[in-house]
């Protein structure tokens, strides 16, 4: 396991340099962005319309977040991870056709995402759950908010510093901590039962 301190934008270089189970802390620019911010970008590209703001090697953070306007700008509360699962159909297309480099949330993603990742050499980042505080310290600030109709879904542009850390849960080699230990649980669950059934014999 090795340490990273990262500014993005990312190049696939430094990507593939990472693997499962790196520590990493990440400076530049994500998105926040759910499923319904995932949405409207996928339908912006396939209008052939222009997003109102640049992705390329950048990255997106599956997060809700509070925050307050402050004279001409806007000031963050707090924020965390939100369940990466529910981008999990969107996920593949917008880092293929937006250069996403780093995809931060919790929980994980699928194998379609993975292959993805794989393809388009983006790495998955995860937080810590329940650790609001300490992330939210690691945000420098926020330079725009986009898409405010969706209301909690908008995309809101974040600049982080030094923000970690975060555990890198599947990488641009097609490994993935996840699929990982769920075949450990599925062996462990196969040995119960059979320790179960030589009991009961």
């Amino acid at each position: 396991m090795s340490e990273y301190r990262l500014t993005l934008p990312l190049t696939a270089d430094q990507v593939k340099e990472l693997k499962v189970g790196d520590v990493v802390y990440l400076s530049g620019r994500v998105y926040q962005a759910t499923a319904a911010a995932h949405q409207r970008m996928l339908e912006y590209l396939k209008a052939g319309k222009e997003l109102p703001f640049p992705t390329k090697d950048l990255g997106i953070f599956h997060c809700y977040t509070s925050w307050r306007r402050e004279g001409e700008g806007y000031k963050l509360n707090y924020l965390g991870a939100t369940t990466s699962a529910s981008v999990n159909k969107y996920q593949p297309e917008v880092i293929a056709r937006l250069g996403i480099r780093v995809v931060i949330g919790k929980g994980g993603m699928d194998a379609g995402v993975l292959k993805a990742m794989q393809e388009n050499a983006c790495v998955y980042l995860a937080q810590v759950g329940g650790c609001s505080a300490l992330y939210s310290a690691g945000v420098r600030g926020i330079p725009a908010v986009y898409w405010e109709d969706l209301q909690a879904n908008l995309v809101i542009a974040l600049e982080l510093d030094n923000f970690g850390p975060l555990t890198v849960g599947m990488d641009a080699h097609g490994n993935s901590i996840y699929a990982e230990t769920e075949a450990k649980v599925r062996e462990n669950i196969r040995e119960a039962y059979r320790i179960i059934g030589a009991l009961s014999a």
